[in-house]
C-alpha cells in the first residue's frame, strides 16, 4: 500500500494559515482542482479548511447539487447544524473495518464527487483508504473479467415498514410502488406488516472497454464481506436493521447464486497492491470521484476521530 503524503501530484497544500475567505480560496484553486481532480480521480486537499464552517463554504462553491444521504443503507450518519448535505461519515462510532466499495451502487442512483472533511484526526489507524477501478479492473484475471462481464449482480435490501417511509420519498405502498418502477427497483412487499424488499441489478462494472475503459466500481466485496462478518456476529452492534439475524442488504448474481469465493479473494489480493492509504490531518478535504475510485476505511480504534462527507454531481 501507498501513503498519500508520497504522491504530490494528487495533493494541494494550503496548510490553512491565513485568513482568506472560503470563497475567494475556491476561486484561487478552482482551476488547478479541477484539473487535477479529472485527470486524478483522487485529489487531497491538505490542511485546507480550518473548520467544518469554511469546509461547507468551500465545497459549495465548487461544488454542484449537494444531496442528503436518503436512501443511503447506513442510518447511523449525524448531520451538521440541520444542514442535512453535512453527514458524518459512515462507521463513525464504530471500530470495524470498511472494505473498498462505489458509494452507493446498489442504487439506481448515486453521486458522482464524494467530499470528506476531517474536523478531529484519529490519534491512531482509521485511515481512508483508495483504489482506482480502471486499475483493478486490469488487474483482474481473464475469467474474473468474462465472470463480471457476462452476469450483472443483485443487490437486495430489505426495509421494515417505518424504514421505507423514513428513509424513501413515499408515506404509502402505492407511492413507494411508483418510486420503485421509476427508479427500475425490484419490489417485493409483506403485506401482513408493510415491510419490503427492493432488488436492483447491475453490472459490477462501469464503462463499456471501447471508447470508455472498463472500471471494476461496486458494493459487491463490501456487502459479501459485511454478511459474512455479520453471520458470526461481528458487526451486530454496528449495523443499522439488525433485529433479526439476516444482514439487510445482500448482494448476489442475478440468477441468485453465490459470488463465488474465490473471485473475492482475487478482488481482494489484486486491490490490495493497488491499494493508497491517506491518513488523515485536521483541516484535510479529500475529493473522490465516486464513477472511477473506490473508497474504505481501515479499522479506527480512536473514540475522538470526525470525519464529514457531503456528496454532489460535480464540480462547478
Amino acid at each position: 500500500m501507498t501513503s498519500t503524503d508520497s504522491i504530490s501530484e494528487h495533493t494541494i497544500l494550503n496548510n490553512c494559515a491565513d485568513e482568506t475567505s472560503a470563497e475567494k480560496k475556491a476561486e484561487a484553486f478552482r482551476a488547478g482542482i479541477k484539473e487535477a481532480f479529472h485527470s486524478k480521480g483522487w485529489l487531497l486537499l491538505r490542511k485546507f479548511s480550518p473548520n467544518i464552517d469554511d469546509f461547507v463554504s468551500f465545497s459549495n462553491t465548487l461544488g454542484d447539487n449537494f444531496s442528503n444521504y436518503r436512501s443511503g443503507f447506513f442510518s447511523d450518519r449525524k448531520t451538521f447544524n440541520g444542514n442535512e448535505t453535512v453527514m458524518t461519515a459512515t462507521g463513525d462510532t464504530q471500530e470495524f473495518a470498511i472494505p473498498l466499495h462505489g458509494e452507493m451502487y446498489y442504487r439506481s442512483v448515486r453521486p458522482r464527487i464524494l467530499w470528506f472533511y476531517c474536523q478531529i484526526s484519529p490519534g491512531k489507524d482509521g485511515q481512508t483508504t483508495l483504489c482506482d477501478g480502471e486499475a483493478l479492473y486490469k488487474n483482474l484475471s481473464v475469467e474474473t473479467k468474462e465472470f463480471f462481464e457476462k452476469m450483472p449482480v443483485r443487490y437486495r435490501t430489505r426495509y421494515t415498514q417505518s424504514e421505507w417511509q423514513e428513509n424513501f420519498p413515499a408515506a404509502t405502498l402505492s407511492e413507494i410502488e411508483n418510486y420503485c418502477r421509476d427508479m427500475n427497483y425490484d419490489l417485493k412487499v409483506n403485506h401482513d406488516d408493510g415491510s419490503i424488499k427492493i432488488d436492483y441489478v447491475s453490472s459490477a462494472l462501469s464503462g463499456n472497454g471501447r471508447d470508455k475503459p472498463f472500471c471494476f466500481i461496486n458494493n459487491v466485496v463490501a456487502l459479501f464481506m459485511g454478511e459474512a462478518s455479520f453471520k458470526k456476529g461481528v458487526l451486530h452492534a454496528g449495523i443499522p436493521r439488525t433485529a433479526s439475524n439476516d444482514f439487510p442488504v445482500k448482494v448476489r448474481m442475478k440468477d441468485g447464486s453465490k459470488i463465488p469465493r474465490k473471485i473475492i479473494s482475487e478482488i481482494l489480493t489484486e486491490s490490495k497492491k493497488l491499494t493508497i492509504e491517506h491518513t488523515w490531518q485536521k483541516g484535510d478535504i479529500l475529493l473522490i470521484d465516486n464513477t472511477r475510485i473506490m473508497h474504505g476505511r481501515n479499522s479506527s480504534y480512536s473514540s475522538e476521530r470526525k470525519i464529514f462527507v457531503r456528496i454532489c454531481d460535480g464540480l462547478r
